[in-house]
């Protein structure tokens, strides 16, 4: 029993590796350019943008890039099969990150959880103990016997998506889509849960554990953008709204959206500073436009937050 063991998980360890680098990197040829940059910062003035290597950035490319508009309908369709490669293809579809993240691990999970269901029925008795292990009724043994067995066989195929995150993260700088991501990986694991299986639950940790650091270094620097906005940047007596308002926006509606669910406390202290830090410099900008006139600042104010509150 124990060579029919070695033999079937060297086998079948090779053909999901290789089967799964193929699926991946097919998949990643499909996948659409990010439209966020690393320049693409809340505070970053368009005006100052550019230089001798590149172009200047538009307001309406700074608006675009802080919406969160219909990306995250992938929530509401997590149950979606998997991405056929040859089918997208040939019709020249492309995806952005976040459906290649989605599909991929929904085709690792729907294969993890058929290997596992075989490893339990194949090489574990229906008294729960392991077939090479007769005499123990352990099933707690069992389930952990089953779990290393389940290792051996996909522990290469788990390190080519970590692979494949960490190259996308350090090259990312999309809070939104980061977000999305760890909604998704959220949504994955009750979907486990549901199919009462825990193969992938150490899978799924390591996941959020890339995840939410590189989320937190994005949206420190746009914390930041917004310190070193110049209170030098809107004019005396100009009223229209200040640049950063829609940006800012755009970007706390599409968060809270992703987080009314789920009320994650570090976004939420997150987000607290970056809208403490906005209330004060508009505070700082209103001193400045209506230096010599009160009512100049109380309505340059109210165009802006005005402006907050037509996105929310």
């Amino acid at each position: 029993a124990e060579e029919i063991q070695t033999v079937y998980i060297d086998t079948i360890k090779k053909i999901y590796t290789s089967h799964f680098k193929l699926y991946l990197s097919s998949l990643m040829k499909l996948r659409a350019p990010s439209v966020v940059t690393k320049g693409d910062l809340l505070g970053l003035d368009e005006a100052k943008s550019g230089g001798m290597f590149s172009l200047r950035k538009s307001r309406l490319h700074l608006e675009r890039v802080f919406m969160l508009g219909n990306r995250n309908a992938i929530l509401s369709n997590i149950d979606k099969p998997p991405i056929i490669y040859h089918t997208a293809a040939k019709r020249g579809h492309k995806f952005p990150y976040q459906e290649i993240f989605r599909t991929t691990h929904r085709l690792l999970m729907d294969t993890a959880t058929t290997e596992t269901a075989f490893l339990a029925d194949f090489f574990t008795d229906s008294d729960g103990k392991m077939s090479s292990k007769t005499g123990r009724r352990d099933a707690k043994w069992a389930a952990k016997q089953e779990m290393i067995l389940f290792e051996s066989i996909f522990n290469k195929t788990t390190s080519l998506f970590i692979e494949n995150l960490e190259h996308y993260l350090s090259k990312t700088y999309d809070c939104l889509e980061l977000l999305i991501l760890v909604r998704v990986v959220s949504l994955h694991t009750q979907m486990m849960k549901q199919r009462q299986t825990e193969c992938l639950d150490m899978f799924f940790d390591r996941i959020n554990m890339l995840l939410w650091p590189r989320f937190k270094v994005v949206l420190d620097s746009h914390l930041a953008s917004i310190k070193n906005i110049r209170t030098n940047s809107v004019s005396r007596g100009e009223m229209t709204p200040f640049f950063l308002s829609s940006r800012y926006a755009e970007f706390a509606s599409g968060i809270d959206i992703l987080n009314k669910e789920y009320k994650d406390s570090i976004i939420t202290s997150n987000m607290g500073r970056i809208r403490e830090t906005v209330g004060k410099l508009l505070d700082i900008l209103a001193q400045r436009v209506g230096a010599e006139s009160k009512r100049t600042q109380i309505v340059f104010l109210i165009n802006n937050y005005d402006t907050v509150l037509k996105v929310f």
